[in-house]
């Protein structure tokens, strides 16, 4: 908790001051708020008409946009670039992949849920769904956990073993269910009812809280606040997620590593062409010829410096011993990113994104 409110006051965009407006114009609905208004400047949400009056369409949209890689890693460095020390202490990726799993409904989803920076990570697995509320005319998502994840946490999305997880292994959520609704400007914004929820998506809570998000299409708000008495509240914890970019490419790594003074003999360079990473704080550890990693690791990261026009991408090398041995640069919409520095070759290339 104190990490995380630390993290709060260095990003001040993220202030609590954003929620009158998330929820602006839902009627009685959806909860609202009147402590506050939120300038929605940092995100862009393209105007795109009048939202779907269509149930399976309304779904089809919102669950479309929700999956997918996330993390905050944006705001942990900004985070770290003010001094805070214990920033990395703070991140929180999000991996959300739909499922087959029937016996939960149509729109299923797997969330694993990393705290923690690479290496201290602690994980948490949640399978949630949507569904359509006529009662209310929004979506609502009901959110289930795992007592005991083993066995499932490191399942495939693709897996036929999900259709056969019996509802009595998950915990569920009372109170906690999220209501979405789509705004015209495509914008989807949701919360839980005021006070109810005791089993917050994002962290323990200290009691009943309120969850709000904002869903644009590259980012995602969340935030969690407590009544800590009549007509006020405090704020518990809040993010600001940005959706991952996927690379894919290759690599050639001299045996001796960063410490060739030798071209190597023929055939001997570990090598392999399926790397996979994404933008926001992906790695991968290189692996020999005989598929035992070898220490060295790469990390992309998409990152902005406080004050700067625009973000970057950076591509890092980094050594066993967690030492970084060095970086490059290129535009965060780079298509392509690379670097040859004799010992350690690489290339990546930005996969396709896909209309959200």
């Amino acid at each position: 908790m104190r990490q995380q409110m630390s993290l709060a006051r260095h990003v001040g965009s993220l202030a609590a001051v954003w929620l009158a407006t998330l929820l602006a114009g839902c009627g009685s609905t959806l909860p609202t708020r009147d402590d506050g208004t939120l300038s929605t400047s940092a995100i862009r949400s393209e105007t795109v008409g009048p939202a779907p009056t269509d149930p399976d369409q309304l779904l089809a949209e919102l669950a479309e946009r929700y999956q997918g890689q996330w993390s905050n890693q944006a705001e942990v460095f900004a985070a770290s670039e003010n001094g805070q020390q214990d920033a990395a202490s703070s991140l929180v990726s999000q991996q959300i992949e739909a499922i087959r799993a029937p016996q939960f409904g149509r729109r299923v989803f797997r969330v694993r849920i990393s705290f923690g920076a690479p290496g201290q990570q602690r994980q948490r697995l949640r399978l949630t769904r949507f569904a359509y509320d006529s009662s209310r005319s929004l979506v609502r998502q009901d959110v289930y956990g795992f007592p005991d994840a083993n066995g499932y946490i490191q399942l495939a999305a693709e897996s036929e073993a999900w259709a056969e997880l019996s509802p009595d292994r998950l915990r569920p959520s009372p109170g906690c269910s999220i209501w979405w609704q789509r705004r015209d400007n495509g914008r989807w914004v949701g919360a839980t009812d005021p006070g109810q929820c005791a089993a917050a998506e994002l962290g323990e809570s200290t009691g009943s809280v309120t969850e709000w998000l904002q869903l644009d299409a590259d980012a995602m708000r969340y935030q969690q606040v407590r009544q800590v008495a009549e007509g006020q509240t405090a704020v518990d914890r809040q993010f600001e997620f940005q959706r991952a970019r996927s690379f894919t490419g290759w690599f050639a790594l001299h045996p001796q590593g960063d410490k060739a003074t030798t071209a190597p003999a023929v055939g001997a360079w570990h090598t392999g062409r399926n790397l996979q990473l994404h933008d926001q704080g992906g790695s991968v550890v290189l692996p020999r010829g005989d598929g035992t990693p070898s220490g060295y690791r790469l990390e992309l990261a998409r990152l902005h410096y406080p004050g700067q026009a625009r973000s970057f991408l950076r591509l890092s090398f980094i050594d066993a011993n967690q030492r970084s041995l060095g970086y490059v640069f290129a535009t965060d919409d780079a298509r392509d990113i690379g670097v040859n520095l004799g010992w350690l070759q690489v290339g990546l290339q930005a996969q396709p994104a896909v209309a959200r």
